[in-house]
């Protein structure tokens, strides 16, 4: 067992995923999913829940037979988490079903808005800093993620911003012609690569 500044590690799994056992779940009878939600974020529940929702259609329409395309893997990499496994599905926990070395693994992505209006200039709320010339994915329904640039931001009263801030409310422009945001998607950002 080992204690650092943050505390100690001594049952600290990494999240259940069985989004690969999908078909396997189907077939012994399940007809409903749980998605943990507690002490998780608007986005890692909407984007979990919506992964889930775009591999049982695509299974659906395979007439449940897997394996999901590799996009499947790349969109759940996007998700905020900490660390995936299919921890006592088939056995007891291996030591890699668990975070020894902290509470999350590093992520690559992370959310930066809500549309809570949508429209030409929608109203998005902000969750982590935006700046114009700022990169930013829209996920859509299923796996289509609209990837666009922000051109200005604005606040709720008309003036233009040098940046958000996290429960800021503001209009964007973009560079996309014909995007259309609904409310209440989600948009995210890749994170600048540590070295």
């Amino acid at each position: 067992m080992e204690e650092d500044d943050h505390g100690t590690y001594i049952f600290n799994a990494k999240d259940l995923c069985l989004l690969n056992r999908l078909p396997d779940l189907i077939a012994a009878g399940a007809d409903s999913l749980k998605i943990e939600g507690r002490m998780k974020s608007v986005y890692y529940v909407g984007a979990t829940v919506r992964l889930y929702r775009a591999a049982l259609d695509h299974l659906a329409g395979n007439h449940w037979r897997g394996p999901l395309p590799v996009g499947f893997a790349e969109e759940l990499e996007k998700i905020g988490t900490r660390g995936h496994s299919e921890n006592f599905l088939d056995g007891p926990p291996q030591a890699d079903d668990m975070l020894y070395d902290g509470v999350t693994v590093r992520q690559e992505f992370a959310p930066v808005g809500i549309v809570r209006e949508a429209g030409e200039a929608p109203l998005v709320e902000a969750r982590n800093p935006i700046r114009p010339g700022d990169a930013i994915e829209y996920l859509d329904h299923g796996l289509r993620n609209r990837p666009f640039r922000i051109a200005a931001l604005h606040d709720a009263e008309g003036n233009e911003l040098a940046q958000a801030n996290p429960n800021q409310l503001i209009r964007l422009t973009t560079n996309a012609t014909g995007l259309s945001l609904s409310q209440n998607g989600l948009l995210r950002k890749r994170l600048p690569a540590t070295p």
